[in-house]
């Protein structure tokens, strides 16, 4: 059995995954899609590197041979090229059930059903604030006076800021790599459609990545409604226990006994109740 794992960057999905990953049942993975693959045996920065490490010393070059990264230029895009099909089904084809986390397929979920039409897809989403919050806030790990400096400063331009939002390549993403694609996002919000890219804040091109996404995955739903999971990360931090025993009723097993005690508390984001969200409401 395949369970998948998507959302965009900074919507729960590593957290879910991690909790999920206690369940030994599963054979679990992070990010096949992640660029660091490539780079093996040196490791990323993160910490899901033992186990890919493991699989990569099984056979190096057979592993070289088929590793085909997503990489930001690609992201938007609905497809998959046939190197990376070719990678997903021999990478998804080691072990009888699998667990993996698949941020970089956020936009390519059609493609996963007809490659996997057995699998289950869970698709994560946070409220538009707190999404928006996590990347207009987020800095690279810092300590002492630089880092609360940055941190003063990213919320103090909270609303203002047009730039400094690319930690997770989603700047590059937007303004670069699919700029036409951006610009058909805002083309039905009056106040945004004429102002060109580098002048509409921050948040609000971030807000209309989250509305575009919704759009994509309610489609989604709409045309593939069975075996497909679309949860509130805010939700499932409130009621795991449901989330999941709802999960294990599609999978046919016997829920796991998970501990929950790295879930916080749901986050709403900066200033959620401002009017300053209210930016594309009616469009």
């Amino acid at each position: 059995m395949l369970v998948f794992i998507c959302g965009l960057y900074r919507s729960g999905t590593t957290i879910t995954w991690k909790t999920l990953a206690q369940d030994k049942r599963f054979v679990s993975f992070d990010e096949p899609f992640s660029p660091f693959r490539a780079d093996l045996p040196e490791l990323d920065p993160d910490e899901s590197n033992a186990d890919y490490l493991d699989f990569f010393n099984k056979n190096p070059r057979e592993f070289r041979s088929y590793c085909a990264p997503i990489y930001p230029q690609e992201y938007l895009s609905p497809d998959l090229t046939d190197a990376q099909v070719r990678y997903i089904k021999w990478f998804a084809g080691q072990w009888e059930n699998m667990l993996i986390d698949f941020t970089r397929c956020n936009y390519k979920l059609e493609q996963l059903r007809r490659i996997f039409p057995e699998a289950i897809i869970i698709h994560l989403s946070r409220q538009p604030a707190a999404f928006v919050t996590s990347h207009v806030t987020h800095s690279p790990r810092a300590a002492g006076v630089y880092a609360a400096l940055a941190r003063k400063y990213r919320k103090f331009t909270f609303f203002t800021r047009t730039d400094r939002y690319n930690f997770y390549s989603y700047e590059d993403i937007l303004e670069k790599h699919f700029g036409t694609e951006t610009e058909r996002m805002k083309s039905d919000v009056p106040t945004l459609k004429n102002l060109p890219l580098h002048k509409i804040q921050a948040y609000v091109k971030l807000l209309l990545l989250h509305r575009h996404n919704r759009r994509a995955v309610d489609k989604f739903a709409t045309r593939y409604p069975e075996k497909f999971l679309d949860w509130q990360f805010e939700n499932f931090l409130i009621s795991p226990e449901s989330h999941l025993q709802n999960l294990y009723d599609l999978l046919g097993m016997d829920c796991f006994s998970f501990d929950f005690s790295r879930l916080r508390s749901p986050n709403y984001g900066y200033r959620p109740h401002s009017d300053k969200w209210d930016v594309l409401t009616g469009f």
